[in-house]
């Protein structure tokens, strides 16, 4: 055989997989992640306007109901006991906006959210200190990107259940939120979710010698560092369903990989996944004939094309690499999609999503080299052999199960 016989599947199935995860993020509308809503505060003297918006389904689960006016009243209600200005003189109370509005005006804004307007007058200009709580006592982990505007001066912060005030200066702008804060944030990320944990678990069993674990740690860097890139160049747009959904994929696909090293039969396992993901793609386009279909296409052609010669390319780095690159190619476009509603500028935009990666890639390492860690100290007892075999086993259909569900579910096909 040729020395580049063996490469060329394997850069094909690279090719392939990166072109639908393109396809994926690409979509032209971004989908809003439950738990995160925006507020966007402008002070001037002694005025503090702010405008709060909050995805439709945090704002019916806040309201408990569909409806439109009466999810208006309701969440209205709501953020007046959640959002708040003092000042040193005293409280700064939400006036009446007149015209029949009250103290809230409900605002229409993009779709998928809803806008409200509240106005707040304080008695003195010093001293000012924005406080929100709003959605953290409903849905923990939830997060709120702020835009603070200060006589022109506009700074990009973040509110958490930990962080739910912000003092304005005497004069000039607030510091915008450090680098830190979205480390933390990146942290939160991994370990708020199941599928990315089961990502990262699942792929060590994929491992054929300990030292792999430093391509699959720099896999998964790669991918990262790719999408900030490519989200600092603005030449996408992210759609947070269709990720989730393809990361949902990534953890089936996991399991496919474990079943056709167990088997031996990469061959059949290709055509029958691929075959199975192209005929739900066909049913997806006669039943809704959306973009869909370009996932659930995309995803039988890597599963086809990778699976086929996996048996082959396993054996080298780029078997090791490939596949958490694109997973972290995928979950690096998380944040830019988050904050897509308020159209950071692409300063504002780099150190959020430095630290954002930078603390994803960081608890990746960690949990990656404490699992090896412990799995390297049972090799020492008689029985792993054995045990591992069973531990495979379950984790081929558990991964299988769980990324087969987070796939479709997120597709609502």
């Amino acid at each position: 055989m040729r020395p580049g016989a063996k490469r060329l599947p394997a850069l094909t199935c690279l090719g392939l997989l990166v072109l639908a995860a393109l396809a994926v993020a690409a979509h032209p509308a971004a989908a809003q992640t439950p738990g995160v809503s925006y507020s966007n505060w402008s002070l001037s003297g002694n005025m503090v306007i702010l405008r709060y918006l909050m995805p439709v389904a945090d704002a019916q689960r806040v309201a408990g109901s569909t409806t439109l006016v009466e999810t208006q009243a309701k969440v209205s209600s709501y953020l007046l006991g959640h959002v708040s200005v003092r000042s040193d003189a005293g409280a700064c109370p939400a006036i009446d906006q007149g015209f029949g509005i009250g103290q809230v005006d409900p605002l229409a804004v993009q779709a998928g959210m809803y806008g409200f307007e509240i106005f707040f007058q304080c008695p003195g200009t010093h001293g000012l200190v924005l406080h929100n709580t709003a959605l953290f006592d409903r849905l923990p982990g939830a997060i709120n990107f702020a835009r603070v505007e200060i006589d022109g001066h506009v700074t990009q912060q973040l509110f958490t259940a930990a962080h739910a005030q912000l003092r304005a200066p005497a004069s000039g702008a607030l510091h915008p939120a450090g680098v830190g804060r979205y480390v933390g944030l990146g942290v939160r990320h991994i370990l708020g979710h199941w599928d990315r944990l089961c990502f990262l678990f699942g792929s060590l069993l994929l491992l054929r010698r300990p030292r792999q674990l430093r391509t699959l740690i720099g896999g998964l860097a790669l991918g990262y560092a790719t999408s900030l890139v490519i989200a600092m160049g603005g030449w996408i747009t992210p759609h947070m369903t269709l990720l989730g959904a393809f990361i949902g994929f990534m953890v089936a696909f996991l399991a496919a990989q474990l079943l056709t090293r167990q088997t031996g039969k990469p061959r059949i396992l290709a055509l029958g996944s691929a075959g199975l993901l192209l005929w739900l793609a066909a049913a997806v386009l006669l039943a809704h004939g959306n973009v869909t279909v370009v996932l659930l296409a995309g995803a039988a052609l890597f599963a086809g094309c990778y699976l086929a010669v996996s048996d082959r390319i396993e054996q080298h780095t780029i078997g090791c690499l490939l596949v958490p690159a694109v997973f972290g190619f995928l979950d690096g476009f998380v944040l830019p999609a988050a904050v897509l509603p308020q159209h950071p500028s692409g300063g504002t935009l780099l150190p959020m999503l430095l630290g954002f990666d930078f603390g994803a890639v960081l608890i990746d390492a960690v949990l990656l080299l404490a699992v090896m860690g412990g799995a390297l100290l049972l090799l020492r007892w008689k029985q792993m052999p054995t045990a591992r075999a069973l531990v495979n086993d379950l984790a081929t259909a558990g991964l299988g199960g769980l990324g087969i569900f987070w796939m479709l579910s997120r597709l609502h096909v």
